[in-house]
């Protein structure tokens, strides 16, 4: 009966042989591992900007149920948002949260108001130029390359107040939505290495109406500057 050879009776090319084998299957294992995790999360296997985008899309679409910013299917409030959100993701804006304008209901008023991100700096410039000739809307930029913010509220003020509840109780409104201007950077990452990289190079924005109730949309607005 023959025995299994001990690592020193092999000869140079066995031991080659072996190694090579072992090599090939944990490459081939590490692959079957990351495909497993990609279709479970496929962020994990963006790459590029436009990667991300595309799993976005995939996500608008309810192809996806969940994603790191928001782990469950799109709100109700969102649906008529959809079409304007995908085409703006299609063309480079990567969006993550927002809410349309609401008219005093159930005692309840918000603004509309978008976050995103643009690739770059270059643009983050550009769409603040572009938002400096409109007088409807108020603003909130960081870049994280350089540590620069960017504002069009007030100093006073410091921050963009989002919803407001009336609490019958107390006889008063009192806000529990809001984004403090220069707001903590690490709320938007995704604790994935491959996806905070391009985060972190990227220009973030939180754009909303001035006016409590407006349903001037901020997402024809943005499609317009981003399909020039």
């Amino acid at each position: 009966m023959s025995k299994r050879a001990n690592e020193s009776d092999l000869s140079p090319a066995a031991k080659r042989d072996r190694e090579g084998w072992a090599d090939k299957e944990f490459e081939r294992m590490e692959k079957e591992f990351y495909e497993m995790v990609a279709d479970a999360n496929p962020f994990y296997s963006v790459k590029t900007w436009a990667d991300m985008c595309a799993v976005n899309v995939r996500f608008l679409k309810k192809e996806i149920s969940q994603t790191y910013y928001h782990l469950g299917p799109t709100d109700e409030e969102t649906e008529p948002l959809l079409p304007a959100l995908i085409k703006l993701n299609e063309l480079g804006c990567y969006t993550t949260n927002g809410q349309p304008g609401m008219d005093v209901e159930n005692d309840v008023k918000q603004k509309a108001f978008i976050d995103l991100h643009v690739e770059s700096p270059e643009v983050g410039a550009a769409l603040i130029q572009h938002l400096d000739t409109l007088g409807w809307v108020e603003y909130m930029y960081a870049e994280f390359p350089k540590k620069k913010f960017a504002t069009n509220i007030p100093s006073s003020q410091k921050k963009l107040d989002l919803t407001d509840e009336y609490h019958p109780d107390k006889k008063c409104w009192k806000m529990y939505s809001s984004q403090l201007v220069k707001w903590h950077f690490k709320s938007q990452l995704s604790d994935m290495p491959n996806v905070d990289d391009l985060l972190k190079k990227s220009g973030h924005f939180v754009i909303a109406h001035r006016k409590w109730g407006e349903h001037e949309s901020l997402e024809e607005m943005l499609l317009k500057f981003f399909e020039k």
